[in-house]
Protein backbone atom coordinates (compact mmCIF):
# COMPACT_ATOMS: atom_id res chain seq x y z
CA UNK A 1 0.00 0.00 0.00
CA UNK A 2 1.12 3.53 -0.63
CA UNK A 3 1.31 6.45 1.90
CA UNK A 4 -2.72 6.82 1.16
CA UNK A 5 -3.55 2.91 1.84
CA UNK A 6 -3.88 2.20 -1.29
CA UNK A 7 -2.88 -0.84 -3.31
CA UNK A 8 -0.41 -0.04 -5.37
CA UNK A 9 -1.41 -2.19 -9.43
CA UNK A 10 0.23 -2.82 -12.06
CA UNK A 11 -0.70 -4.39 -15.59
CA UNK A 12 1.55 -7.41 -16.61
CA UNK A 13 1.39 -8.16 -20.28
CA UNK A 14 1.99 -12.04 -20.78
CA UNK A 15 1.44 -14.31 -23.73
CA UNK A 16 -1.95 -15.12 -22.33
CA UNK A 17 -2.97 -11.09 -21.96
CA UNK A 18 -2.75 -8.49 -19.42
CA UNK A 19 -3.39 -9.43 -16.11
CA UNK A 20 -3.52 -6.80 -13.07
CA UNK A 21 -1.59 -7.38 -10.30
CA UNK A 22 -1.33 -6.23 -6.86
CA UNK A 23 2.30 -5.12 -5.67
CA UNK A 24 3.18 -6.46 -2.63
CA UNK A 25 6.61 -5.87 -1.61
CA UNK A 26 9.51 -4.71 -3.51
CA UNK A 27 12.61 -6.36 -1.50
CA UNK A 28 16.66 -6.94 -2.06
CA UNK A 29 18.08 -10.15 -1.46
CA UNK A 30 21.90 -9.37 -1.75
CA UNK A 31 22.56 -6.76 -4.72
CA UNK A 32 19.57 -7.97 -6.48
CA UNK A 33 16.00 -6.45 -6.49
CA UNK A 34 12.93 -8.79 -6.90
CA UNK A 35 9.08 -7.70 -6.75
CA UNK A 36 6.23 -10.06 -5.20
CA UNK A 37 3.17 -9.48 -7.21
CA UNK A 38 -0.56 -10.83 -6.18
CA UNK A 39 -2.75 -11.41 -9.88
CA UNK A 40 -6.32 -10.15 -9.53
CA UNK A 41 -8.38 -13.21 -8.91
CA UNK A 42 -5.57 -15.47 -7.64
CA UNK A 43 -4.23 -16.69 -4.40
CA UNK A 44 -0.37 -17.50 -5.11
CA UNK A 45 2.27 -15.07 -5.39
CA UNK A 46 4.57 -14.57 -8.03
CA UNK A 47 8.19 -12.89 -7.83
CA UNK A 48 10.15 -11.62 -10.33
CA UNK A 49 13.56 -9.86 -11.05
CA UNK A 50 13.09 -6.25 -10.61
CA UNK A 51 15.10 -3.97 -12.97
CA UNK A 52 14.44 0.03 -12.48
CA UNK A 53 15.15 1.79 -16.03
CA UNK A 54 16.32 5.22 -16.57
CA UNK A 55 12.56 6.39 -17.88
CA UNK A 56 11.51 4.92 -13.99
CA UNK A 57 9.87 2.01 -15.27
CA UNK A 58 10.66 -1.35 -13.87
CA UNK A 59 11.67 -3.94 -16.04
CA UNK A 60 10.49 -7.59 -14.44
CA UNK A 61 12.53 -10.86 -15.52
CA UNK A 62 11.44 -14.45 -14.80
CA UNK A 63 13.86 -16.50 -12.27
CA UNK A 64 15.62 -19.25 -13.50
CA UNK A 65 17.49 -20.14 -11.50
CA UNK A 66 16.18 -22.33 -8.56
CA UNK A 67 18.67 -21.11 -5.55
CA UNK A 68 18.06 -17.62 -6.44
CA UNK A 69 14.30 -17.85 -6.68
CA UNK A 70 14.54 -19.97 -3.35
CA UNK A 71 16.86 -17.27 -1.83
CA UNK A 72 13.64 -14.69 -2.97
CA UNK A 73 11.00 -16.51 -1.66
CA UNK A 74 12.47 -17.36 1.70
CA UNK A 75 13.24 -13.22 1.98
CA UNK A 76 9.55 -11.96 0.75
CA UNK A 77 7.93 -14.92 3.94
CA UNK A 78 10.10 -13.02 6.08
CA UNK A 79 9.06 -9.89 5.23
CA UNK A 80 5.27 -11.00 5.66
CA UNK A 81 5.98 -12.91 8.84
Amino acid sequence: MNADNEREMITLTLESGETECEVLAVFDVGEKQYISLLPANETDVIIFKCFEEEAGFAELENIDDDEEYTAAAEAFNKLIN
